[in-house]
Formats: structure tokens, C-alpha cells, sequence
């Protein structure tokens, strides 16, 4: 029976991450979460653990006690809360969670990173691995002192680490930029996208949670860092397209609006920086991750 624990198990990834590791018969899923009542699951191999604060948690013993693998989810996101905290959370607090694994024995830690670590440029190749980190903004600093954490606490007791750096995530629970551009488009019945042929990275909820499955039980990931995508890089009225009938909706009418213009009307109505950041290329070369996504 292999043990795997979850942080962050009440997160919209981290509930389904849950229910879908619940349907092995060979796995048995301890589940942290800050609220019981916020996880609802009867199957009988997952147990669940209230920690209100992890900071204050003193039974980290009968948590991690025979635990094979932890998935670390809990962490905070750009509008959840201030700088501070995002240090404290996806920093400190990955620093202290990975310390008391190591204490007690896990084998592997896989830490939920994020893309954000490769800043807001424009990329004109693909993104692989040896692409330089590049961000100032407090979100992906936060996670690459988390990355920083694994890698020396993991390294030093000999754990196996995995880092996965996720693009945006596509579900229906899902928040950011590109969702409120999708119900807004949704709404007036059309976006002014019809120009633009970017290329950026996305992944779906089922394709993420497939590998953090397969990250829990392959050899092939030993201290690792992946780039975790679908194959294929789309555009921006694609990804809106993509979140619309996500949503119930349908594909939206995409106007052919010059691009000259289309910057211009950004700029005016104080939303250049979004403009940019929504049509900026970001394509992702996630051909390892999918090695052991579709490995035996």
C-alpha cells in the first residue's frame, strides 16, 4: 500500500486530485486541509487531517508517520494575499514541510511550483528547462524560494524531490486574467482577439492531475523539475474559446481588429500591461513531462 499525502486538499486541484488517487485500491491518501468541512469523502482509504495553521500544527508525527509521498498544494496565488504572506506560505512554510518529511522518512516530495518563474517577456522559442528564471514580481519569488527549499533540504537526506512549474490551469474552478476575459467576451458576445496568433502554454485540470499521479509512482522522476503542458501551444482567442464552453458557454466571435489599434484602445482604457500579458507568446516544450505522463 503506497501513502500518499496532500496538502491543500480542499483547493479546487487539490479535491480532485484526492478523488482521483482514491480510486486506486493501492493507495491510501492522507489529506490536510484547513477545514474538515470542506472535504466531503467517504472512501475508506483517505484520511483526512484538519491543520487551521500549519505553523502551529504539533502532530506532524502521526501525519507523515510510513508516508511514501507528499504533494505539496497549499500555497497562496496573486489577490489571495499580500507579499508577506506569500513568502510565508509558498516559502517558509514549503521550507518547514519538506524538513519534517525528511525527519520522518518520506521517500519523495513534489512541490507545486509555477510557470510565472519565467517573468512576463515575450518568448520566441520554446521554453525548456535551461531558459533562464527571470521574475521580480513576489508570486513566482515565493515559489523559487519553495523550489529552493526542496532542492537543499531533499538533497541533504537524500529524499527525491519533483518541482513542477504548471502554466495556467484550465478548469471549471479556476480563476485569473484570461476567466474574467472569457465570461466578459461571453457576455457581449464577442473579443477583440481576431489578429492576434500568439502561442502560450495551458494545461487542463485531468492532464496535471494525470502526471502528479504518475510523479507519485515512477522511478522516472527522481529530483526533477518539469514543465507540465498539453502538446499543443494555442492562442489567446483559443484559450478563451477553450474557457467559454468550459464554462457552458460557446466559441466567441473573434473581431480582426489591427493590432496597432487594438494596443492603442489598451493603452487609452489603462489595460495596456493586461494587453500584453494576454498576447504575449509563451509557448512551453513539455516533452519530458510527457514522457512520464505516457510511460508504462
Amino acid at each position: 500500500m503506497l501513502r500518499i499525502l496532500i496538502t491543500g486538499a480542499n483547493g479546487f486541484l487539490g479535491t480532485a486530485l484526492v478523488r482521483k488517487l482514491t480510486g486506486f485500491s493501492n493507495i491510501e491518501v492522507v489529506a490536510l486541509v484547513r477545514n474538515k468541512d470542506s472535504l466531503s469523502l467517504t472512501e475508506e482509504n483517505v484520511r483526512i487531517i484538519e491543520v487551521p495553521n500549519y505553523f502551529k500544527f504539533t502532530k506532524w508525527k502521526n501525519a507523515l508517520l510510513n508516508v511514501d509521498v507528499v504533494i505539496h498544494i497549499a500555497g497562496v496565488i496573486p489577490g489571495q494575499g499580500k507579499e508577506n504572506s506569500m513568502f510565508n506560505i509558498n516559502g517558509e512554510l514549503t521550507e518547514l514541510l519538506v524538513s519534517k518529511a525528511s525527519h520522518y522518512g518520506v521517500k519523495r516530495f513534489i512541490f507545486l511550483s509555477t510557470f510565472s518563474v519565467y517573468g512576463k517577456d515575450d518568448y520566441a522559442s520554446k521554453i525548456e528547462l535551461s531558459t533562464p528564471v527571470e521574475c521580480t514580481d513576489s508570486y513566482p519569488l515565493s515559489k523559487l524560494y519553495g523550489e529552493l527549499a526542496v532542492r537543499t533540504v531533499s538533497e541533504k537526506s537524500n529524499m527525491e524531490w519533483v518541482i513542477v512549474r504548471p502554466p495556467m490551469i484550465i478548469s471549471e474552478n479556476s480563476k485569473g486574467a484570461f476567466y474574467t476575459l472569457a465570461k466578459v467576451f461571453a457576455k457581449i458576445g464577442f473579443s477583440p482577439f481576431g489578429k492576434i496568433k500568439n502561442k502560450y502554454g495551458y494545461i487542463y485540470i485531468d492532464t496535471l492531475i494525470l502526471f502528479l499521479v504518475k510523479a507519485s509512482l515512477t522511478a522516472k522522476v527522481m529530483k526533477s523539475t518539469f514543465l507540465v503542458s498539453e502538446k499543443e501551444d494555442v492562442s489567446t482567442k483559443e484559450i478563451i474559446d477553450k474557457i467559454s464552453i468550459l464554462l457552458g458557454g460557446k466559441k466567441i466571435k473573434h473581431l480582426r481588429i489591427p493590432l496597432p489599434i487594438l494596443g492603442f484602445l489598451a493603452k487609452a482604457l489603462g489595460g495596456y500591461k493586461r494587453y500584453k500579458g494576454a498576447t504575449r507568446n509563451l509557448p512551453i516544450d513539455s516533452s519530458l513531462a510527457w514522457d512520464v505522463i505516457e510511460s508504462s
